[in-house]
């Protein structure tokens, strides 16, 4: 449920239209923004691998899959795509021009920068977590168990108890969020427990 938190961040940041403009998204269209959510939640959670047999439901969920996952789509996904199309996904989505051609090589080197990157930047903007490594962050925001509500028009996320939590509303990483385009457009509620 933690993996939520990154929902906000992720749409004030843009990406998942960048992904949509990108060539990608024009071949793959929505599913190209679930396929790279999939993968972007596995390797925050250091869970990545190119031929994945399942997925947590909650990871299912924070890609942009009400339903069962297309795990078969997502295989395929992660097989093909050339580094030029990872490369412009780079540049779109981390903006620094640095190591692109390593990290382009292939999936696992391009959702492990952008893992990095997103997590550095969240980490940034809650008091406590600046200079704490990405295994702490991780642990204390991310990788948190809770229940996850689904309705028509919104998501309820209920995150259980961390620490953080506290520092997390400060810096308003729990705000709802409106109209979340992977999420069928819902809204995201979120409780923290404990708080």
């Amino acid at each position: 449920a933690g993996l939520f938190l990154l929902i906000g961040f992720i749409k004030k940041l843009g990406w998942s239209e960048s992904i949509l403009q990108s060539a990608l998204g024009c071949a793959y269209g929505p599913r190209g923004v679930t396929y790279i959510l999939a993968g972007l939640g596995l390797s925050v959670l250091a869970r990545f691998v190119d031929d994945p047999d399942r997925l947590d439901p909650g990871l299912a969920l924070f890609a942009g899959w009400v339903g069962d996952p297309d795990l078969a789509g997502l295989r395929c996904f992660f097989a093909s795509g050339a580094a030029a199309d990872r490369r412009e996904i780079l540049t779109e989505l981390n903006g620094e021009m640095k190591k692109l051609n390593d990290a382009s090589d292939s999936w696992a080197a391009t959702l492990e920068c952008l893992a990095e990157q997103l997590i550095r930047e969240f980490a940034l903007r809650v008091r406590g977590l600046r200079h704490a490594s990405r295994s702490f962050v991780v642990k204390n925001c991310f990788a948190l168990p809770g229940r996850i509500g689904v309705e028509e028009k919104r998501m309820l996320v209920q995150v259980s108890p961390s620490p953080f939590h506290v520092a997390l509303h400060i810096s308003s990483m729990d705000e709802l969020v409106e109209r979340v385009i992977w999420l069928d457009g819902r809204r995201l509620e979120f409780q923290l427990e404990g708080l």
